[in-house]
C-alpha cells in the first residue's frame, strides 16, 4: 500500500457499517441522549449582560446587600463545602455518570411532555443558598408576578379585570431558552468575577446534551428567569403603554389587556410583541396566542376576569359534587383510580378557591371536613 493510500485511510476512515434497515440519520438520533428538548435556533439574539473582563466589584454587590465572594474558595466556604467538592459539583459532564439531576418526563395538560430536572441533594443545598443569599435580594420587574413573595396568579389576573379585550401569549421552552452564557452574564453584572460567576452558573444550570441551560425543577430557575426577563418586561410594558393597555407576566405567560380601539388593533400589538420577544431570545408559542373579548370568557392564568377574579363555575360545581359524593357514597366512589394523593389534591383545590373567594372556600372546606377519610393523615392541623 502506497503512502497516499495509507494517508487517505487515516484522514478519511471507512464508515462504520450500519445495521440492516437503519439509515445514517436514525443512527445519529440514537446516539443522542434521550432527555434533549426539541431543537431551537442556534444563535439567540438576547444580549448578554457579560463583560469581556468581568472583575470582582464589592461596591456593586453592596447595592443589593449580596455576599462579597472574591474567589472560588470564598464561594466554597460560603456553601460550607470544600473547593474540591465545589469543582466536582460544577465539573461539566457530557454523560450521566456524574449527572447531578434526576430527570423525568411528565405529561402536559395541553398535550406532549415536560422534562423535569430535579437537583440531587448536594446540588439542591447549594441552589437553596444561592437563592436565599443572592437571588432573593435583587429586585424584579413590577410586571412579573410568578414565583415572587406577595404576588400570585390572583395579583396577575386582577390587573386585567373588566377589560374590553384580553390578549394572552405563551413562551415556548421558557427555562431551557436561558443558556448558561446569559446566566454567567447576570452574575457578572451583579458584581462577581468571571470565575465566581461561572461556578455559580454551573450550579444553577444543567446539561441538555451539548448545551447548558436553566433546568425546570430547580429552586433557582424561576428567580433567575425573572431577572433575565427584566429588560423584556420593560420593553413589553412600554409597548402596552403605547396601546393604552396593561401588561403582566406570570412565568412564561404574557398578558395584555385594554380597549384596543382603532388603529390600535390587538393583532398589531401581537406582531410587535412577537418581534420584541424574538429579539430577547425567546419564542412565542404558535398555537397559544388568544384574543378574548368581553362578550366571552376571559381567562388569565386559570382565573376568569370578566367581572372579578374567580374560578370557572364548572370547576367549582365539579369539586362540590365530588365532596358531596365522598360524604354520601364514600371516598372510593370518587377515587376510582386509587390515587394515593387524592385527598391532598382536593385540599389544594380548596386552598386555591379560598385565595380567590374566601367565602366560597370556607363552605367547601366545611364540606371537606365532613368527609370520612378513614386512616388518611390529618391535613387540617
Amino acid at each position: 500500500m502506497g503512502f497516499f493510500s495509507w494517508l487517505r485511510g487515516v484522514l478519511f476512515p471507512p464508515a462504520t457499517p450500519l445495521p440492516p434497515g437503519m439509515t445514517r440519520a436514525e443512527a445519529r438520533r440514537r446516539r443522542q441522549p434521550d432527555f434533549l428538548p426539541k431543537p431551537r435556533r442556534r444563535t439567540p439574539r438576547r444580549r448578554r449582560y457579560a463583560r469581556p473582563e468581568a472583575t470582582f466589584r464589592p461596591d456593586e454587590l453592596a447595592r443589593f446587600d449580596l455576599p462579597a465572594l472574591a474567589t472560588v474558595d470564598d464561594l466554597a466556604g460560603a456553601l460550607g463545602i470544600t473547593t474540591g467538592k465545589l469543582r466536582w459539583l460544577t465539573w461539566p459532564c457530557r454523560d450521566r455518570t456524574c449527572d447531578h439531576y434526576v430527570r423525568r418526563r411528565v405529561p402536559k395538560k395541553s398535550g406532549g411532555e415536560r422534562l423535569l430536572c430535579a437537583p440531587k441533594a448536594e446540588t439542591r443545598r447549594a441552589q437553596d443558598w444561592i437563592f436565599h443569599e443572592i437571588l432573593a435580594h435583587v429586585p424584579v420587574s413590577s410586571a412579573a408576578h410568578g414565583f415572587i413573595r406577595g404576588r400570585s396568579i390572583l395579583s396577575n389576573a386582577s390587573a386585567h379585570v373588566g377589560r374590553r379585550i384580553v390578549v394572552s401569549m405563551d413562551l415556548e421552552d421558557f427555562f431551557p431558552s436561558v443558556s448558561i452564557a446569559t446566566v454567567v452574564g447576570l452574575f457578572e453584572w451583579l458584581g462577581y468575577s468571571k470565575d465566581v460567576a461561572w461556578h455559580l452558573s454551573m450550579l444553577c444550570t444543567c446539561s441538555y446534551g451539548r448545551r447548558r441551560a436553566l433546568p425546570q425543577g430547580s429552586p433557582t430557575s424561576p428567580a433567575i428567569s425573572n431577572l433575565i426577563c427584566w429588560k423584556l418586561d420593560r420593553r413589553l410594558t412600554g409597548l402596552a403603554r403605547k396601546f393604552g393597555a396593561t401588561y403582566t407576566r406570570y412565568g412564561d405567560d404574557l398578558t395584555f389587556s385594554g380597549d384596543f380601539n382603532r388603529p390600535n388593533r390587538p393583532g398589531r400589538l401581537i406582531g410587535m410583541a412577537r418581534a420584541i420577544v424574538s429579539d430577547e431570545g425567546f419564542v412565542v408559542g404558535r398555537h397559544k396566542t388568544r384574543i378574548m373579548r368581553h362578550n366571552r370568557r376571559q381567562s388569565v392564568t386559570g382565573l376568569v376576569v370578566n367581572e372579578r377574579p374567580s374560578l370557572g363555575r364548572d370547576e367549582v360545581r365539579r369539586l362540590r359534587a365530588i365532596l358531596h359524593n365522598c360524604r354520601v357514597h364514600g371516598v372510593e366512589s370518587q377515587n376510582r383510580d386509587a390515587d394515593e394523593v387524592f385527598r391532598e389534591r382536593l385540599r389544594g383545590k380548596i386552598a386555591l378557591i379560598s385565595m380567590v373567594n374566601p367565602d366560597q372556600g370556607a363552605k367547601l372546606l366545611a364540606a371537606f371536613q365532613e368527609v370520612d377519610w378513614g386512616a388518611t393523615a390529618d391535613l387540617d392541623g
